[in-house]
């Protein structure tokens, strides 16, 4: 009789797996199928078809926090508090939280500026590391409180190895300035009007002070109020609280589109931007860019979807049904349907395990 009831209860279970799993694959499939449908169906009527769709106004919704205050937040070690289970044991190791982060001297790019002849002087003043395998930036801690200073030297891969290079790159914004002639040097404004938007929390556009280094839990979830621990809806991008695809987009493209400025400031970040906020009321980019060929496909598959949300109004997808950011992971963009969106990154005709060649470069972050 156990053995009865217990083959029944495995297929039983059995049963509801496998339509739960139907059940999702559909939903992925059906929400890219629409979102690939809205994407393609202008394409004859143009090189792109982007002209000929119809838009929305991007900034029509919502609200923002140019000529506010900054708000006051929880910081992450209030929030680790509850989520130290869920969140915590990972975080240190997340891409987000590493944005800037400690520089041990066993770090590729660190033993790369202690072999480098120009550089080497300068090791010892390094105190954070900015950057990853693209390239590392070296940071100090300023004299005045909430600013860096940025190494003018930066470290990108070698050919071979887990290893870095010192390179010396001109600077965007004195073009007169040969980077010959540069010897490593602290700037002391750099940080602050390029870096400091995505790669530190709650800057001040008055002062341009922020309150620490790499990413907050604020970045990305805004300035939930303290009741949000026995109601989680209140927290934006809370798993129990369904947030527009205007929002969600807003939120990832105010670190992750590295082309435009602030209409406040001038400043290439957002000014003053919270979670929940309409980023592009106060920030503009070039819309075509997303059909610019020049431009590498990792940047360009983030333009182009941006664009999808925000002008054409086509919300099917958003940043997160691809990317899960506590665990790090983008693997549920495998489960997705082949479409024209996969060509930025994968060869059509291919598998998709094999990805495009590309370098991956911004003059706003040096490469």
């Amino acid at each position: 009789m156990f053995c009865a009831r217990s083959c029944c209860l495995r297929r039983a279970l059995l049963g509801c797996w496998c339509a739960l799993a139907v059940s999702g694959a559909i939903v992925l499939f059906s929400s890219s199928a629409r979102f690939q449908s809205a994407r393609a169906e202008p394409a004859a009527t143009g090189a792109t078809g982007a002209a000929d769709r119809a838009r929305v106004d991007p900034a029509a919704w919502g609200d923002d926090h140019v000529g506010q205050e900054v708000p006051e937040y929880v910081d992450i070690g209030e929030c680790l508090f509850c989520h130290r289970k869920d969140v915590g044991g990972s975080w240190d190791r997340n891409r987000h939280s590493r944005t800037i982060h400690d520089a041990p001297a066993g770090d590729p790019a660190m033993k790369a500026l202690a072999a480098d002849p120009a550089g080497k002087s300068l090791v010892g003043e390094v105190q954070l590391l900015l950057g990853g395998r693209q390239a590392t930036r070296f940071v100090r801690r300023a004299e005045q409180f909430g600013h860096a200073d940025l190494l003018s030297a930066m470290a990108v891969p070698a050919e071979r190895g887990n290893r870095f290079r010192i390179v010396h790159p001109r600077i965007a914004d004195v073009a007169d300035k040969p980077a010959a002639n540069a010897k490593p040097h602290w700037d002391h404004e750099r940080f602050a009007n390029r870096c400091a938007g995505c790669h530190a929390t709650a800057v001040d556009p008055e002062t341009r002070n922020f309150a620490t280094v790499s990413l907050d839990c604020c970045a990305c979830h805004g300035d939930g109020p303290l009741e949000h621990s026995n109601e989680p809806e209140l927290m934006p991008l809370a798993k129990t609280r369904k947030d527009s695809p205007q929002v969600v987009i807003s939120i990832c493209a105010s670190c992750h589109i590295r082309f435009g400025e602030s209409k406040a400031t001038g400043r290439p970040y957002a000014t003053n931007f919270v979670a929940g906020d309409n980023l592009f009321r106060d920030f503009r980019w070039d819309w075509a860019l997303a059909d610019d060929a020049a431009i590498n496909p990792g940047d360009r598959h983030v333009l182009d979807l941006v664009r999808e949300v925000a002008l054409f109004g086509n919300g099917d997808m958003t940043c997160l049904s691809c990317h899960e950011v506590h665990p790090g992971t983008s693997l549920a963009h495998r489960k997705l349907p082949r479409t024209a969106y996969c060509a930025h990154c994968h060869e059509p005709g291919k598998p998709l395990t094999e990805h495009k060649r590309y370098v991956v470069h911004s003059k706003l972050c040096e490469y």
